[in-house]
């Protein structure tokens, strides 16, 4: 599975464009090739995007439940050591004009985890995602095993069915019926979260030292006079 930027596919047209619910800037959307789906979310980003076989992805309707309806939307699905997180493309208005994030109605879920591009920096954020600006630069990169989405289209699913995607009711049994690799892919997820510790440690170091270096040449400037 790769990412590539949105402009490399321009000569061959996708068969679909499922699009995602947004407000703003470019728009969100679900490729679909012939053999491939590439979800384009440009917030997140930009003009790159996460690309799947198809063979390797199935998609399940999300059904939140009236108890804690914001359970997966907050935090995606992360037990049995799955990454599956909301990647939101739309806020909406709930009590009182707080801002809030419309919740996900559809599931993408990888066979084989999808490394996602390196992330923008965002001006903001309202959920918590499995991975930052920092660690998905890690050299192996970041990966996750599906993802939640908004899709516009109460079609959706059955245009992704169609276009070669498994539409499946128990996603865990589908994935448990993909062999994978569970050491190494928390492996990697470790090594991405390693990077981010070394890379911000030593970026405190830095700083650190040039404190140390301006109250130093303070000290002595104030001596010297």
């Amino acid at each position: 599975m790769t990412n590539r930027p949105e402009g490399s596919d321009k000569r061959r047209r996708p068969t679909r464009t499922i699009p995602l619910q947004y407000l703003w800037g470019r728009a969100p959307r679900i490729d679909l090739y012939a053999d491939r789906l590439r979800l384009i979310l440009p917030i997140y980003f930009g003009r790159k995007a996460i690309e799947v076989p198809l063979d390797q992805v199935a998609v399940t309707p999300v059904y939140l439940s009236s108890e804690k309806p914001s359970i997966i939307a907050d935090q995606g699905i992360t037990e049995d050591g799955l990454s599956i997180p909301y990647l939101f493309t739309r806020f909406t208005t709930l009590l009182r004009d707080i801002p809030g994030i419309r919740p996900p109605n559809l599931m993408l879920v990888f066979a084989t985890p999808a490394r996602v591009p390196p992330l923008r920096k965002l001006e903001y954020t309202r959920v918590s995602l499995p991975f930052g600006y920092i660690s998905s630069r890690a050299e192996n990169g970041v990966t996750i095993d599906g993802a939640l989405l908004c899709v516009t289209s109460p079609d959706a699913l059955h245009q992704l069915a169609a276009s070669g995607v498994e539409a499946v009711s128990d996603w865990r049994t589908w994935l448990r019926a993909h062999p994978r690799n569970d050491v190494a892919i928390r492996q990697d997820r470790k090594a991405a979260d390693q990077h981010f510790v070394d890379l911000t440690r030593n970026l405190l170091v830095v700083w650190v030292l040039f404190l140390a270096a301006v109250v130093a040449a303070i000290v002595i400037y104030s001596l010297a006079t």
